[in-house]
C-alpha cells in the first residue's frame, strides 16, 4: 500500500509539474513584451518558440505577432507610416503595400514565404486587425513576386529601407509587359503563373473579409477595397480569380 501511495504521489507531481499550454503561451508573450524595439528576428523567434507545440488560437495569435515583430513592427512608427498612406485612393493603397512588405531576410523568395506563414498564423489566431494586416502583407509580396517574374529589370529582388518598391515595380510591369497586364486582369486567362496569383489573391481576400471586415471593420479603407472587390465579382461564392481581378483593377495594375 505504501509503495502504491508513492507511485500515485509521483504521478501527481508529474502532472502538476507539466507546463500547461496556457503557461507556455503566457511565458512566450511575456518574453515578447520584454523585447526592445530593435530586437533581432532571432530574439523574437526564441520567445515565440516557448509556445512550440501549442495549437490554440492564442498560440497562433502569438506567432502572428512574432511574425510582424521580426519585420520591425515593434517600432510603432513603421505601422503608423504605413497606415497614413491609406487616404490616397488606389495610389495610397499601393504605397501602403510597399511599407507593409516583408523584408527581414533581404531576399524576395524567403520574404514572400515568411509573409505567407504570417498570414496563416494570423488567420488561425482570428484577430481582426492582425489578419487584415497580414493579408495585405502577403498580397503585396505575392503580387510583387509575380510582377518581378514578368518584369525583372525594374523589380529588385532585394528591398529598399522602406520595403520592396511596389510602385516602381508596378510601373515597370505595366510598361514593359502589357500582355501580362491584360492577362492579370482577365479571369479566363490560361497563363499558369497568372492563374496561380489570381486564385491565391482571391482566396486571401475572401478569408480576410470573413475575419476582418464583418461587423465592425478592422480598417474601413482596406475593408472597403476588399468588400467592393468581392461584391463586384458576385460575392464570396464567386470564382476567387474574378475577385482578384476586381482587386487588381482597384490597385491600378
Amino acid at each position: 500500500m505504501k509503495n502504491l501511495f508513492i507511485v500515485l504521489l509521483a504521478l501527481g507531481l508529474v502532472a502538476c509539474g507539466k507546463e500547461k499550454d496556457s503557461d507556455k503561451v503566457g511565458n512566450a508573450q511575456l518574453c515578447l513584451d520584454r523585447l526592445a524595439s530593435n530586437s533581432t528576428p532571432a530574439e523574437v523567434t526564441e520567445c515565440v518558440s516557448k509556445a512550440d507545440g501549442v495549437e490554440t488560437s492564442a498560440a497562433y495569435g502569438l506567432r502572428c505577432a512574432g511574425s510582424f515583430m521580426k519585420e520591425g513592427f515593434l517600432n510603432p512608427n513603421k505601422i503608423i507610416s504605413a497606415m497614413s498612406q491609406l487616404n490616397g485612393g488606389s495610389s495610397g493603397t499601393v504605397n501602403f503595400m510597399t511599407l507593409i512588405t516583408f523584408t527581414s531576410t533581404g531576399a524576395i523568395a524567403s520574404d514572400t514565404a515568411n509573409s505567407s506563414t504570417a498570414f496563416d498564423y494570423c488567420l488561425r489566431g482570428g484577430g481582426k486587425g492582425s489578419t487584415l494586416l497580414a493579408s495585405f502583407g502577403f498580397m503585396a509580396m505575392s503580387v510583387y513576386s509575380f510582377m518581378r517574374l514578368k518584369a525583372i529589370p525594374n523589380c529588385s529582388g532585394t528591398p529598399l529601407a522602406s520595403g520592396y518598391d511596389f510602385q516602381t515595380c508596378a510601373t515597370s510591369f505595366a510598361t514593359s509587359n502589357p500582355g501580362a497586364v491584360i492577362a492579370l486582369n482577365d479571369p479566363s486567362t490560361v497563363d499558369a503563373a497568372t492563374i496561380t496569383i489570381q486564385r491565391s489573391i482571391g482566396t486571401v481576400l475572401i478569408a480576410a473579409s470573413n475575419i476582418s471586415c464583418t461587423g465592425t471593420a478592422a480598417n474601413s479603407s482596406l475593408c472597403s477595397t476588399i468588400t467592393a472587390s468581392i461584391s463586384e465579382a458576385g460575392g464570396v461564392t464567386a470564382d476567387p480569380r474574378a475577385i482578384a481581378v476586381r482587386f487588381f483593377l482597384k490597385l491600378g495594375l
